[in-house]
């Protein structure tokens, strides 16, 4: 069961189609077990294989089942509005992310364009402002998991990717409300994060701000980030 979680989360954290090789070597997993629990998975429809035999994707029951859960919990209505009005605020791009796995989901992003650019996309949990911001409120045995689980990867120069340094940061993203993403994840672009917790305080997602590094200093980050923190805590009193 935990082996095929891994796999399910490896396809849930990539931007891409993977083939078997691919996701094996992520899983750490030896293909023949990979391969015989991709077919079960695929029996289920939890994953997907494409046309060409070679590459496998999510299924339509994942999706189904992720679906189920962001119109129970009606996050992104709720949250909607404030992306809007945050966005009119700093004039950035303001995103919503929740955790799924171990990997973090765009569940709303403002402005839309082409149709709603990045939502339903998946990013590193510790390259980004935002998956920082839900991490560093996350049980600790449950961001042991995370983040001890296998290595981080070095996307960007800034990336950090020593366990003990991401804990450092998330302290520190805890401490003052906000977390920071200097070019970590994209080179050329950087954003802050706040957290939205519910009334006992536990972790639900994400809100941010975004945009390239030539049009936010460092400076304007952190002024940002008291409109990110104020608003995260509007929608976190209306969940």
């Amino acid at each position: 069961m935990a082996k095929a979680m891994d796999i399910l989360e490896v396809l849930a954290s990539s931007y891409k189609k993977l083939s078997l090789t691919a996701i094996s070597e992520r899983t750490e997993i030896n293909k023949s077990s990979t391969y015989k629990m991709l077919q079960v998975l695929c029996d289920y429809g939890y994953v997907e294989k494409l046309s060409n035999g070679s590459y496998y994707k999510l299924g339509r029951s994942i999706v189904d089942v992720y679906s189920h859960i962001t119109e129970k919990s009606d996050l992104r209505g709720i949250a909607h509005p404030y992306l809007v009005r945050l966005h009119e605020i700093t004039g950035c791009v303001t995103n919503l992310m929740i955790l799924v796995g171990s990997a973090g989901v765009y569940l709303d992003v403002v402005p839309q364009e082409n149709g709603g650019n990045g939502v339903g996309m998946s990013d590193h949990l510790h390259a980004t402002a935002l998956g920082k911001a839900i991490l560093a409120y996350l049980p600790e045995k449950q961001l042991e998991t995370i983040i001890e689980g296998r290595p981080l990867k070095k996307v960007c120069t800034n990336t950090i990717c020593d366990p003990v340094l991401l804990k450092n940061e998330l302290v520190l993203t805890k401490k003052r409300g906000f977390a920071i993403d200097d070019e970590e994840n994209h080179i050329g672009s950087r954003c802050v994060a706040a957290p939205l917790l519910d009334a006992d305080g536990d972790i639900i997602g994400a809100i941010s701000v975004s945009g390239m590094a030539t049009s936010i200093s460092v400076s304007t980050l952190f002024e940002n980030s008291a409109h990110v923190v104020d608003i995260a805590k509007e929608v976190s009193a209306r969940l």
